[in-house]
């Protein structure tokens, strides 16, 4: 071999799992047997998704939303909030603060953040938004990503009817008290910044509220003489129907609608389905929805049938297994069916393989990953990973 040269290894690269004839490790941007571009998709809309240490990422329309923790696909959502990257805009109301306007990098990795600074005034010390609409018996979720700026703690009051406030620790980033009816959570997004959420149901069809102040401890909600050095540093405020938070939605003017995600298979991906008799996923941070699907095609559904089991389905066929190690589907499952003319099966996260001894039926196409074709039934988490091959029962033994 000349000098200078790097060997060529011909054949299978080594991290493709055995007998697979299609294997996309998204969260490393890896794939083997199609190219990407065999993954179409459809979201009639801008999005955003954050890596592993937070950052948040944009995607244009039809965009693929692909980052090291995988392929996010969501349901659509609304935010309702106005000017949520603006709060030094007369939508957001101030009492006893000041805001000095993109002065800090924010999650998104630009100078889009803003600092809320409180007065010397003797009193609360905040910012918020009132006249968001919300319906009763519906659970909304309100969040922002926010920095500590002086002040250890904050707390989001949130009006749904009646109202409920969250205290949030941004020092150790931790949740502290809940009033009755809220949940709360809060997660790091990189360099000091956490995203805080707050989820409750609505009392009545009626205008809403949400609020975000600095405190000066953990169910402190009085009075207290400002320091003009002090405050919080705030990004991306939302507003949503939802029971958990959705990935931020920037507006400006009037609320703002970011559609759902409708991946696709086609090309060569599509014919290595038609042939395939065994399919794995290794999945992510599900957060909700109503069976959130896997893969969809014509005549066949593997989907996630409850928090804790995974099921195979043709037509009234069913074959549904419990996630082993008591996990639920928020947590990383690796979860491999296996089908044929003479049966199917399902298995996850190294639980028992469950058979139904039926026909798995003729597939026909269109194919959908991480949905259905009418895009109501959306994963609404990462898929890390998906693999077919068309040996049966080839990732069985994958899933522990």
């Amino acid at each position: 071999m000349r000098s200078g040269l790097v060997p060529i290894l011909f054949g299978r690269p080594g991290w493709v799992m055995p007998n697979a004839s299609l294997d996309w490790d998204f969260a490393n941007s890896r794939y083997f047997g199609a190219p990407i571009t065999s993954l179409s998709l459809t979201r009639a809309s801008t999005a955003v998704a954050s890596d592993t240490a937070g950052v948040l990422f944009s995607f244009g329309s039809n965009v693929l939303r692909i980052t090291d923790q995988g392929l996010l696909i969501e349901e659509a959502r609304t935010n309702l909030v106005l000017r949520s990257q603006e709060f030094d805009n007369a939508s957001w109301s101030k009492t006893a603060t000041t805001v000095t306007a993109d002065n800090l990098v924010g999650p998104d990795g630009n100078t889009t953040a803003d600092t809320v600074f409180e007065t010397t005034a003797n009193s609360i010390h905040a910012i918020y938004q009132q006249s968001l609409s919300v319906i009763s018996g519906t659970a909304y979720t309100a969040s922002a990503y926010v920095k500590s700026n002086g002040r250890q703690w904050i707390r989001v009051y949130m009006a749904a009817g009646t109202a409920g406030r969250s205290w949030f620790d941004l020092t150790n980033g931790v949740t502290g008290t809940n009033d009755a009816g809220n949940t709360s959570t809060i997660t790091s997004a990189g360099n000091g910044w956490y995203r805080v959420t707050v989820t409750r149901t609505a009392s009545a069809t009626t205008t809403g509220e949400c609020d975000f102040y600095s405190e000066l401890g953990d169910g402190l909600a009085a009075a207290f003489v400002g320091d003009v050095t002090k405050g919080l540093h705030i990004f991306g405020a939302q507003f949503e129907a939802g029971s958990y938070a959705s990935t931020y939605i920037a507006t400006t003017t009037s609320a703002t609608t970011r559609a759902v995600d409708r991946p696709e298979l086609n090309g060569t991906a599509a014919s290595i389905m038609l042939v395939s008799q065994s399919a794995f996923f290794q999945t992510s941070g599900v957060a909700g929805g109503t069976t959130p699907r896997l893969l969809n095609t014509f005549g066949q559904l593997l989907y996630f049938s409850s928090t804790t089991t995974v099921t195979a389905g043709s037509g009234a066929n069913l074959a549904t297994a419990t996630i082993g190690g008591a996990a639920t589907y928020s947590s990383v499952i690796k979860s491999a069916f296996s089908f044929d003319a003479s049966d199917f099966t399902s298995i996850a996260n190294g639980g028992s393989l469950v058979t139904s001894a039926n026909d798995w039926g003729a597939m026909s196409g269109p194919t959908q990953l991480g949905n259905n074709a009418a895009g109501n039934r959306p994963l609404n988490g990462y898929m890390q990973r998906f693999a077919l091959s068309n040996v049966k029962g080839a990732f069985d033994g994958r899933t522990a």
